[in-house]
């Protein structure tokens, strides 16, 4: 069955794309794993995207999925029915969602998203207010993610706006036109100051000048901490930087926060020499919340 139903992936929400977005809700999107649930003659099993079934892995180390997701899975779940949701860790980047599913099952969560199918109805071509009101009727005690209807945004910055300003803590939002298709991702961006550590030569064209800046932020005790190296800046400013940017501060946009306070896809913003390096700490810079994450160690970088 599960072959036979597509999957439906957001593109990116670009400039370019803006007229051709016509929008009728937003849907905020944890920054996780694609976890399909099906039931076929009554065998629930979970399917994810890189391989074929997860069910083995999941009942394993978290128990049988209608214990550890009763609301989703219980004894109305109908059969020839597909559920769509994110299998997430709350805090952390989607690639520790493996090494939790090995070794801290107990701090995943599931939420669902969609559904393209229920009871054996195709739902991938209804409008989204009737395929949300399909899943409702047959789940009416699930989490299913939580959605608003907007107007079609303007601009790309209009919908970034949205994103950032009405879910910081998510990885981005869904534009979704209808209930299975026409989905179009928009990620939050976020910015933080940190102190420039060292500077690395770039290569090519940019031979003999800086290629990427090293980034640190301080820690309670004053020690410096690598969270990024950092690029994108014009040429104008990357042929200005010498060994005196060293203990300078400047402004980094990236999406979110990887384990041990590493910045994923960071990007140059502008110096801020209005700035004390002293005020880049973590605590500062990222709340007191997540520093602590930061050094909560018990998931480690590497994957394997």
């Amino acid at each position: 069955m599960n072959s036979d139903i597509p999957i439906v992936r957001p593109k990116d929400f670009k400039p370019k794309k803006l007229l051709e977005v016509m929008a009728v809700a937003i849907e905020p999107k944890e920054d996780g794993r694609w976890l399909r649930i099906t039931n076929v003659g009554g065998r629930l099993r979970a399917h994810g995207h890189r391989v074929s079934t997860v069910t083995n892995e999941l009942i394993e180390v978290k128990g049988p999925l209608d214990l550890w997701i009763p609301e989703l899975t219980n004894s109305t779940f109908p059969d020839n029915t597909a559920i769509d949701g994110e299998l997430y860790l709350p805090g952390r980047p989607a690639s520790k969602v493996i090494t939790a599913l090995k070794n801290y099952p107990h701090e995943l969560k599931y939420v669902a998203f969609s559904a393209p199918m229920i009871d054996g109805k195709d739902l991938t071509k209804k409008p989204y207010m009737l395929g949300r009101l399909a899943f409702r009727g047959k789940f009416p005690l699930t989490k299913l993610i939580d959605n608003g209807w907007i107007q079609p945004p303007r601009s790309y910055g209009n919908a970034l706006g949205i994103a950032e300003l009405y879910y910081p803590s998510y990885e981005g939002i869904v534009l979704k036109e209808r209930w299975y298709s026409g989905w179009w991702k928009v990620k939050s961006t976020k910015t933080i100051d940190a102190i420039v550590e060292n500077i690395k030569e770039g290569k090519g064209k940019y031979a003999g000048v800086a290629g990427s800046l090293e980034l640190v932020l301080l820690d309670k005790f004053g020690n410096p901490h690598i969270i990024a190296n950092v690029s994108g800046m014009d040429d104008e400013t990357r042929f200005a930087i010498t060994d005196n940017d060293i203990g300078r501060v400047l402004e980094v946009k990236y999406d979110c926060i990887a384990a041990q306070g590493k910045l994923r896809f960071p990007r140059f913003v502008r110096w801020r020499d209005d700035k004390n390096a002293n005020d880049c700490t973590f605590d500062k810079q990222m709340g007191q919340v997540k520093a602590k994450q930061v050094f909560d160690r018990r998931i480690p970088d590497n994957d394997g």
